[in-house]
């Protein structure tokens, strides 16, 4: 398992560059290290034309009661009020509860 979180986060790292690389896999940052990495998007938009962060809310809960430390990854569009989804060029606004789901 452990092996395929570090592809992983080599993975990660390649797309987001080494500053992500840096926080997520070195000794200097603090608390406890991360054993899972969630990509936020695409659990958000699964099964759905919108983003419902309900769904990552949950993902993450029921990591957290398996003993995992989930890091969740996510495009800082999508941490916005308001944006416009790529695949739709529609624009989604949250609402104060999925705005509180990003902020956690």
């Amino acid at each position: 398992m452990a092996r395929v979180r570090l592809h992983l986060f080599l993975f990660v790292g390649q797309l987001y560059g080494a500053n992500f690389f840096d926080c997520v896999c070195t000794s200097t940052r603090e608390g406890d290290p991360f054993t899972a990495v969630v990509d936020g998007a695409n659990v958000a938009y699964f099964g759905f034309p919108e983003l419902h962060y309900s769904q990552v809310e949950k993902v993450v809960d029921e990591l957290r009661r398996m003993g995992e430390n989930p890091l969740v990854v996510l495009p800082k569009k999508y941490t916005q009020r308001k944006f416009l989804l790529s695949h739709t060029r529609r624009w989604q606004s949250l609402k104060d509860r999925e705005h509180q789901v990003i902020q956690r």
